[in-house]
């Protein structure tokens, strides 16, 4: 299949995830501390190198981080990443939202340029993936148009982001094991 790449996409709106609970950490963990810096500051300025605006999902409306974004809910609260990526796609004023999650704290922006690249009008989302070929959906790019699947999805209880790719026309992106280093507990921060 020929793929048709425009000669210049405009920059997707940025959605940073930090709706979790954080529950097996023991505290916030988008603001442990990973060389001196919160993992949300991290990955927001990551993601805000190439996207604008910035959004941050959060679970629910009293939680704010210091950032320069737009704090948002999910209409779908207590439904995980996938009520998350609902509410940025709703709020995007762009037909692309490059998603990643606060606790990627080792995310860097030529991991996020090689999404980028791989978007074309083919797909409905741009996936990272591991060197084993194992999918990271909460990092990635959603076209607008995933819209609809995302909401019936989460209006039947059916949360799992695989469950939702296995829907999409995706490419996959394999990103470097270490941008992809996600942080759950504080002794996985060293």
């Amino acid at each position: 299949m020929q793929h048709r790449v425009p000669p210049s996409l405009p920059p997707p709106a940025g959605l940073v995830l930090a709706g979790g609970r954080s529950t097996r950490f023991g505290s916030d963990k988008a603001l442990a501390l990973v060389d001196g810096r919160p993992m949300i500051q991290r990955v927001y300025h990551a993601v805000a190198a190439l996207a604008d605006p910035v959004f941050v999902s959060v679970g629910e409306s009293h939680t704010t981080y210091d950032l320069p974004a737009r704090h948002i809910v999910d209409r779908y609260p207590g439904r995980g990443p996938l009520a998350g990526i609902h509410a940025g796609l709703l709020a995007s004023p762009a037909e692309w939202l490059l998603v990643a999650p606060c606790d990627m704290p080792f995310l860097d922006t030529n991991s996020l340029k090689k999404l980028l690249k791989a978007r074309t009008a083919d797909y409905d989302a741009v996936i990272a993936v591991n060197a084993e070929g194992l999918a990271t959906p909460v990092l990635g790019l959603y076209h607008r148009r995933c819209l609809a699947r995302i909401e019936a999805r989460l209006a039947l209880g059916e949360l799992a982001l695989q469950g939702l790719l296995d829907q999409l026309e995706i490419v996959k992106v394999r990103i470097d094991a270490e941008a992809l280093r996600n942080v759950n507990a504080p002794e996985a921060i060293g």
